[in-house]
């Protein structure tokens, strides 16, 4: 009789977001229809509604957090509050000494390999990552090319480039079909599973390089899928966010020589020095 009663105050909760949310980018397996037919509660608590308010899919209006507070809701503000800090984790050097302050922030957002997860905190609300060439097809494939406690951890997962953008870029570049060959399938079936996982936006390949363009990045470059997040970050948490809320931590800006480096520093360190700032290197 609890259970079902908890059942109908949370599915209240999820009419009450509809009212007090707006779309910011609906996804297409949304954990929605999942928690509506869900039988065992214990499966569907609260946080797993709250990825449509922190994860980007939707975001609180002003002024409307409130109602949502009122009587039996008030429980569930301390899950809807706005991020307030963001951390972005690299694989590059990490001091961990950070691994604490790197797991305090709001939003905690990894990518691809995960090489630094457990010296670097261990709190996953984000994972990106590219589900195109061969790092992709080492996640799919190699259980060692990818961390499986960062997998098990994240809360959310995003894959960086969306098969009509994967269709687009082979159109347009030809001779790079090798570096845009998908493994999405084999990434769901061999690593992901039953976890929450969505596509990040073609808009937002197509805007981090046309803005890194403009420093210096050459059209056939690709951005970086850490360039990527910071990009998706900037379009659903910046307004939200004050200034040097988001921090970067193991950053080197050091790889495939398709991404362009410079650029994405150079980008960082310019367009957005008010936005993010860079965590002090460990010593070498």
């Amino acid at each position: 009789m609890k259970s079902a009663a908890r059942h109908c105050a949370l599915i209240s909760l999820t009419r009450r977001l509809s009212c007090c949310c707006t779309v910011m980018n609906p996804l297409k397996n949304s954990v929605f229809p999942q928690f509506l037919r869900a039988k065992r509660l214990s499966e569907w608590e609260p946080r797993f509604l709250i990825e449509f308010v922190e994860r980007g899919s939707f975001a609180v209006m002003p002024g409307n957090a409130a109602r949502l507070g009122e009587g039996r809701f008030a429980k569930y503000l301390p899950w809807l509050r706005e991020p307030t800090t963001v951390a972005i984790v690299g694989n590059g050097p990490i001091d961990c000494s950070q691994a604490l302050e790197i797991d305090s922030h709001d939003v905690v957002v990894r990518f691809n390999g995960c090489r630094n997860f457990g010296a670097s905190g261990y709190r996953t609300d984000y994972l990106v990552l590219t589900n195109t060439g061969e790092p992709a097809r080492q996640f799919a494939f190699d259980p060692h090319a990818l961390n499986a406690h960062a997998l098990k951890a994240a809360g959310s997962i995003l894959l960086a480039r969306p098969p009509d953008l994967v269709a687009r870029e082979v159109r347009k570049f030809p001779r790079d079909r090798e570096y845009w060959e998908t493994f999405d399938r084999e990434l769901v079936e061999n690593r992901i599973g039953h976890k929450h996982w969505s596509y990040m936006r073609a808009s937002i390949y197509r805007e981090a390089r046309a803005t890194l363009i403009r420093y210096g990045a050459k059209k056939s470059d690709q951005p970086s899928t850490g360039m990527l997040a910071l990009f998706y970050l900037a379009r659903n948490f910046r307004k939200r966010l004050r200034s040097s809320a988001l921090t970067l931590y193991g950053f080197t800006h050091q790889g495939w020589d398709r991404h362009p480096w410079n650029a994405e520093r150079a980008l960082i360190d310019d367009l957005w020095r008010d936005w993010i700032r860079r965590a002090e290197a460990p010593d070498p």
